[in-house]
């Protein structure tokens, strides 16, 4: 069974439509490509249902409805992404898509449209699409799939109920968090060159680039904490605060006096206009400055 249906997204969703008031546009996000489309497509499986399960209001995949979602004939279900050869997706798309959403539904329930990737949408299309976010229409419901949500405009964005969609079952990191974590160890330790690496930071999602760095501040307190258990049973204490085998001027004090500092620009990097490259450079400064190394 596919992890995310035990998760706390999917709880919130299944809640949302046992009281009728799921929200008429969705944006799920999250690190795994897979993974996201998989719970875009179960959403939209489970609104266009006919008998959903009782528990986790999963599809049933025996009705009418199902069998034309298997055969991709149902008609109040739609999608768009990107075409061969293209690397956005274009104003038509969106056109026609929102055009057929707002048609009544031929099944008695609701219409359901998926755009993946939503991040490659060109500055036309996105315009397109937000005439329809204005104004939606009644029992519709627009499912938006992206991993770099800081790509969509902000005025699209902010009309979505923000889906992030990770696998419950395991720690695996992505490639792109790795990557994350390579360029801000580089850039404490001067290997990378740190204008640099804020500036292509900069043109990420945010939320991706956060949480590789609270992935990094976890393990950075799990190593510590571990260090000072093994301290603890040895019966070494240094009076400084500091553990042998670790820089001297790590302590921490320091490594959560940088928490704070971390939160308060992950909540900074939310607001619209906010430089996110200038909360990543005065990051990288802080931690330097901590000796955070």
């Amino acid at each position: 069974m596919t992890d995310f249906y035990q998760s706390e997204a999917w709880s919130r969703i299944v809640t949302r439509m046992r009281e009728s008031r799921v929200p008429h546009a969705l944006l799920v996000s999250g690190h795994r490509s897979s993974e996201k489309s998989a719970f875009a497509r179960a959403i939209a499986t489970s609104l266009l249902c006919q008998s959903p399960r009782e528990g986790d209001a999963r599809a049933c995949g025996k009705c009418a409805s199902c069998g034309l979602l298997d055969a991709g004939s149902h008609a109040d279900f739609l999608s768009t992404g990107l075409l061969e050869d293209s690397r956005t997706i274009r104003i038509d798309q969106i056109r026609k898509l929102c055009e057929e959403l707002a048609l009544t539904a031929q099944h008695g329930g609701y219409r359901v449209a998926i755009i993946n990737p939503a991040d490659a949408m060109n500055v036309n299309a996105s315009n397109s699409l937000l005439k329809s976010l204005e104004e939606p229409p009644s029992n519709t419901v627009m499912i938006l799939v992206s991993s770099k949500t800081g790509s969509i405009p902000a005025t699209i964005r902010s009309r979505c109920q923000r889906i992030r969609v990770d696998s419950a079952r395991d720690d695996t990191i992505s490639n792109e968090a790795i990557a994350t974590l390579d360029e801000w160890c580089g850039a404490i330790q001067l290997r990378e060159d740190a204008i640099a690496v804020t500036a292509d930071w900069a043109k990420r999602d945010h939320e991706e680039v956060f949480g590789a760095l609270f992935m990094w501040f976890r393990q950075r307190v799990r190593e510590r904490c571990g260090a000072t258990r093994q301290q603890t049973n040895q019966s070494q204490f240094i009076d400084s605060g500091n553990l042998e085998g670790e820089p001297a001027t790590i302590n921490t004090q320091q490594l959560f006096g940088f928490y704070d500092k971390l939160t308060a620009a992950y909540r900074q990097a939310a607001k619209p206009g906010i430089s996110r490259r200038a909360l990543y450079e005065q990051l990288l400064l802080e931690a330097r400055a901590r000796h955070l190394i």
